[in-house]
């Protein structure tokens, strides 16, 4: 079986959308999913199974049933990391400073129009390349957590959901994929 991934959106983030996850990998193995491994409180997950879509609808009913809701989720195949990782324009910039880039991980790729509706909205304080369905965000000269640039204002912008995690824990992920 392939190594799978499922980020998990807006979870354990200021109280709300509660989503231990020791309860996720125990949803994971009433799945009859194989060996899933959770990383930091954020919803990453990896585990082994066949990925098709009566698999994500499961998931995501299991997910609402046991929790009372139900995150966005991006699932992908574990060689998309290694994708995420050789397709990284900022690559200087993840060496010497991996806190200033993230990866919005997309549910498909945007139109281009709304890419550019996306770009004269941050006013060129943070940078953004779009890759298929990955979003590369670098500089936030304010910090992270004070940037204008949210997920839910890119999923407004582009017209699609998503999640973003940072370079490091692209980087920690793409390790636990190649070591399973």
């Amino acid at each position: 079986m392939t190594v799978q991934i499922a980020f998990l959106r807006a979870i354990n983030v200021g109280g709300r959308n509660k989503l231990p996850m020791a309860e996720l990998k125990s949803l994971c193995l009433d799945m009859g999913i194989s060996q899933p491994e959770t990383y930091l409180q954020t919803g990453n997950l990896l585990f082994e199974a066949t990925l098709d879509e009566a698999f994500k609808k499961e998931f995501l009913e299991r997910l609402e049933a046991q929790f009372g809701f139900c995150p966005t989720v991006i699932f992908q195949e574990g060689p998309y990391l290694d994708r995420t990782v050789i397709d990284n324009p900022f690559v200087e910039l993840s060496e010497t400073s991996p806190n200033q880039v993230l990866v919005f991980f997309l549910d498909r790729k945007p139109d281009s129009k709304r890419l550019a509706i996306l770009e004269a909205a941050i006013k060129g304080e943070e940078k953004v390349v779009l890759v298929e369905d990955r979003l590369y965000v670098s500089y936030h000269p304010h910090g992270v957590g004070k940037s204008k640039l949210t997920a839910g204002i890119i999923e407004k912008k582009l017209g699609v959901e998503g999640t973003s995690r940072n370079w490091n824990t692209v980087l920690k992920l793409q390790g636990l994929a190649h070591n399973r």
